[in-house]
């Protein structure tokens, strides 16, 4: 297993702006280190390669499994409150949810939480393990 962090996806068009996940690393150090504990959470209960992408303004990020093409259907994000603290949601593709009802945006479940633990506690319920490991 592995954990990468990436410099960015191209978006498959010409483009001259910043690339989509192109923040390379957190704009603090406290939201860097929440998505790398993310990240290893990840890595260790699924057990598959891992890839840690920031927004281009670097206030938010999130760990995602590197299944499918585009490492995109199961993810923790971390993001920063316009208080500083942080905030916490999960990226799951329906078609690796045990409850695919739980899917409500365009194919993905997207709860948030203000909590790692609550991100991982429903990752740990609802995302079937089985179908994450390609």
């Amino acid at each position: 297993m592995a954990m990468n962090r990436s410099a960015g996806l191209s978006p498959g068009v010409p483009w001259a702006g910043p690339l989509p996940g192109g923040g390379y690393q957190g704009l603090t150090p406290k939201l860097d280190a929440a998505v790398l504990a993310q990240a290893r959470w990840l890595e260790t209960h699924l057990g598959e390669d891992v890839e840690v992408r920031f927004n281009s303004d670097r206030r938010s990020g999130g760990a995602f499994l590197a299944v499918g093409e585009f490492s995109h259907d199961i993810g923790l994000g971390v993001a920063l409150t316009t208080e500083g603290g942080l905030s916490y949601a999960v990226y799951a593709s329906q078609c690796f949810l045990v409850r695919p009802e739980l899917a409500t945006e365009g194919g993905y479940a997207y709860p948030r939480f203000r909590t790692a633990r609550g991100a991982r506690e429903w990752v740990a319920r609802n995302v079937r393990r089985e179908e994450a490991r390609v």
